[in-house]
């Protein structure tokens, strides 16, 4: 077996290559599919269009499919980020892209893996005229007459018009696959890449030189230390590279889905897949026709031999017996074949990380039952293979798999998974199982490389490929699950940018354990910019106890008059039946008319003011009814929202304000029997829902957020359900978000187009028996024994994540800055005593 290690590539002109033998190769990125490991439609989808395009080369007979781990551009993205960071908190936003930034640098091997696909174009005839020759570029006298005679213009300027054709045909044949044509310093660093087998790398400087010569695509120095393993030098720098080639496959190969299990290993690997369509005639080589009647005559040698020496023939020498007899079966029904050499690219500085890795591949692939070789002997002869501009040849027999297209379309080429946004605060990592991990979260988060990002307001932006532009948000789940927590974090990281965030905290905890918390960052003196942070918060305690809080969510004080009535009179039907007293539903309505002008004109009157006016009322069934209101509102909750307009309601001009409400007595479920507590909450939860409308259309400039948890109390009513809804339509058109924090998904089913009323779902593990069944159905994931199992393995801290482009993973969150996971903690009864 030959090497051949020396770089033949001579020229490159867009996407096309040309080699010193005068062949020209086209290649392309195809772009990938985002696929979790439960889209099992997806998959199937995907394989068959892979198989269509492999059947679509036939007649180019050779190609090469590559997955290289690009490195990851964090810098760039965070930079992008940081220029929507709001003035006023932008001290607290570096800090946490800085620190973001560095974890994910420093702890975490990240990459972007990138898919390519070189195919040959026709060689061009070599030429016996030594003009020729130097002109068209196919001898490496080429190079040396450019050396010498010092010609400055390229010799091998126009090679590439005459490919202009066939290039075009190929591309007709890669329709059933979304593919982009490589720029010409794409396709340099492609092939460069070959030389550089890692991520630690310089992009854009390994672009400008190879940009500077084409001679320097190859310049590496590689060694074989201790006949184990290729070294690449980069100066002083060492980087341990191994080959490992596929050896076995399963005679079955369903739902192999190599290419897929190799993105679960937790750290990036290169693939480099090299193909040859087999003949079913002529001379042996390639001839697979040949090859499979020679394998047989000689297994059916080796069963007879056996059964002379009266002994049991082999396992092995059966199975693969039985496999070419296949092969021979397949040829006859005219299906193709292909015969391919496939390896997986492992490297590190590190020696022994490198050879950990080395073990947890193999073993990753023994999950599979695929068997890879260390193949020690081979490591050259596999760096100069895997190249693009390289072809299978009849020297290549060691590793080489022959095997019907359909299942060479089972390894699952071209996919990615993905889910977030490309530019965003770190979330936290896609988990690569199914299985539980038994609440080890920071098991989950350290055996992956898939970083997740966030920007909630990139949903109302123009993105290429988004299944929605749908704003608002759903977080479900059984508590004690990490689902305040993440509600806590997307606050946090909204507050950060340019625009507005109301949470609305009925449980009281939020101003807590911020203030707790400052006191003792001041008396410590110690992280200035989250100090300067939780200062910049506008808190809101509604307090009925307190005077200077009575009607600061009175409808006539912040609504206009038609939406005041109907707010009045559903907040009053909450705690007082105003069934058969249409006299005094009349009057009320004429009286918020009258004092909706008064407040109009100056004065300050309030809802209050409505029912003391009505108490002068002659009709008695109308003064007893404004007698108990008013009685009702004395010292209680109610003074929030009915007043006589002393007060002024709540700030929407602040950035960032925090409402909570002491005294509210939430119902416990959403079946639950309403106490006259409970019914007075509901009543205070609608002028909550009314006042985030305003909020929401305060400014159509201004991006808003509302955090409204225990949403799911909405639902209780058809009022309740209704507000809902307008809080929603207020959505897109006012750059308005909407984070609905309930139990169930089917919290949010109760009123119009629900299938379709959020564009982001963060869904936790819940143990409602159908739970899971809901959850999936909602997400559009096919229900099988797998993604069930997905779902329910739940653990803490870990979720379904559902993004706007229609992206579903199972992630697991990570609050990397101890210092700021203080803010999430939830109030412990302990806690609201010592408070």
């Amino acid at each position: 077996m030959g090497l051949d290690l020396e770089n033949k590539i001579v020229d490159i002109c867009e996407n096309l290559i040309l080699t010193k033998e005068g062949s020209v190769f086209a290649t392309y990125e195809i772009l990938p599919q985002v696929v979790s490991i439960v889209s099992d439609k997806k998959k199937e989808k995907l394989k068959s269009a892979n198989k269509e395009l492999m059947i679509s080369l036939k007649s180019y007979v050779d190609f090469a499919i590559a997955t290289l781990p690009y490195p990851k551009d964090l810098y760039t993205k965070y930079s992008d980020l940081s220029q929507k960071l709001s003035v006023d908190t932008q001290d607290m936003g570096y800090s946490v892209l800085n620190g973001s930034l560095a974890y994910l640098e420093e702890k975490a091997e990240l990459s972007d893996d990138r898919h390519f696909l070189c195919v040959p174009l026709k060689s061009m005839a070599i030429s016996s005229d030594l003009k020729e020759v130097v002109k068209t570029s196919i001898d490496t006298v080429a190079t040396t007459f450019v050396e010498i005679l010092q010609i400055d213009n390229n010799v091998y300027e126009g090679w590439h018009h005459r490919y202009e054709k066939q290039r075009l045909e190929l591309e007709k044949n890669l329709a059933s696959v979304n593919y982009r044509r490589l720029a010409k310093e794409e396709t340099e660093f492609v092939n460069r890449f070959f030389y550089l087998q890692t991520t630690d790398v310089d992009v854009e400087a390994e672009k400008r030189l190879v940009s500077a010569s084409i001679d320097n695509l190859g310049d590496k120095d590689i060694d074989f230390e201790g006949i184990n393993n290729l070294v690449f030098y980069d100066e002083d720098l060492k980087l341990y590279v191994a080959y490992l080639p596929v050896a076995y496959k399963p005679e079955n190969a369903s739902y192999l889905h190599t290419l897929e299990k190799v993105q679960t290993v937790g750290f990036p690997v290169a693939s480099f897949t090299l193909g040859k369509f087999a003949k079913t005639k002529g001379l042996p080589f390639n001839n697979i026709r040949t090859k499979a009647r020679f394998a047989r005559g000689r297994l059916k040698g080796s069963q007879e031999e056996a059964e002379q020496a009266d002994s049991v023939s082999k396992k092995s020498v059966g199975q693969s017996k039985f496999l070419v007899e296949k092969i021979e079966e397949k040829i006859d029904d005219g299906i193709p074949m292909i015969r391919y050499l496939q390896t997986f690219i492992v490297s590190d500085r590190d020696k022994a990380v490198f050879q950990e890795k080395i073990a947890l591949l193999m073993d990753a692939m023994k999950d599979i039952h695929v068997k890879l070789s260390r193949a020690t002997p081979y490591q050259l002869y596999l760096f100069g293979k895997n190249r693009f501009g390289q072809l299978l040849d009849s020297d290549d027999k060691n590793f080489i798999q022959p095997v019907e297209v359909g299942a060479f379309a089972e390894d699952l080429f071209f996919t990615e998974r993905k889910v977030g946004q490309d530019t965003g605060f770190y979330l936290g990592m896609i988990d690569n199982e199914t299985k539980s991990w038994h609440s080890r979260f920071e098991e989950a988060i350290q055996s992956s490389n898939k970083p997740v990002f966030v920007n909630l307001f990139e949903a109302n932006e123009d993105v290429d490929g988004k299944d929605t532009s749908n704003p608002h948000i759903q977080v479900s789940g059984d508590t004690g699950n990490g689902k305040s927590f993440l509600v806590s974090q997307l606050h946090f990281y909204a507050s950060l940018l340019d625009c507005k965030t109301l949470y609305i905290d009925p449980k009281c905890e939020k101003r807590f354990w911020y203030e707790r918390y400052l006191k003792e960052l001041e008396r410590t003196d110690s992280y200035p910019e989250l100090q300067d942070y939780i200062r910049s918060l506008h808190f809101v305690t509604l307090d009925h106890t307190k005077a200077s809080n009575a009607g600061v969510l009175d409808p006539l004080v912040f609504l206009d008059v038609s939406e005041a009535k109907d707010l009045i009179v559903s907040m009053i039907s909450e705690f007082r039946s105003l069934d058969g007293k249409e006299r005094f539903e009349k009057a009320l309505l004429h009286e918020i008319k009258v004092f909706a002008a008064k407040r109009a004109e100056g004065q300050k009157v309030g809802t209050l003011s409505v029912f003391k006016e009505l108490q002068r009322s002659s009709d008695e069934q109308i003064k007893d009814m404004a007698d108990l209101l008013v009685e009702e509102v004395q010292d209680s909750v109610l003074s929030l929202i009915f007043s006589e307009g002393q007060n002024p309601t709540v700030d929407l001009t602040q950035r960032n304000t925090i409402i909570e409400i002491k005294g509210l007595d939430l119902p416990a479920s959403e079946n639950a029997d309403l106490s006259k507590q409970n019914q007075k909450a509901m009543a205070i939860f609608y002028a909550l829902g009314n006042f985030c409308i305003r909020f929401g259309e305060n400014d159509y400039s201004e991006k808003t957020l509302e955090v409204f948890d225990e949403a799911w109390t909405f639902n209780m009513t058809s009022y309740g359900r209704g507000l809902i809804d307008k809080i929603k339509r207020v959505g897109r058109s006012q750059n308005n978000f909407l984070i609905f924090v309930s139990q169930e998904i089917t919290d949010s089913d109760k009123a119009d187009d629900e299938s379709t009323a959020f564009g982001t779902y963060f869904c936790f593990h819940n143990d409602n028996v159908s739970s899971a069944k809901k959850v999936l159905k909602r997400l559009k994931i096919s229900e099988t024994e797998e993604s069930l199992d997905w779902f329910n393995n739940l653990t803490q801290g870990q979720c379904l994540f559902k993004d706007t482009f229609g992206r579903v993973e199972r992630i697991t969150v990570h609050g990397l800055f101890p210092h700021i996971n203080e803010l999430f903690k939830t109030v412990r009864e302990k806690d609201k005593e010592v408070a």
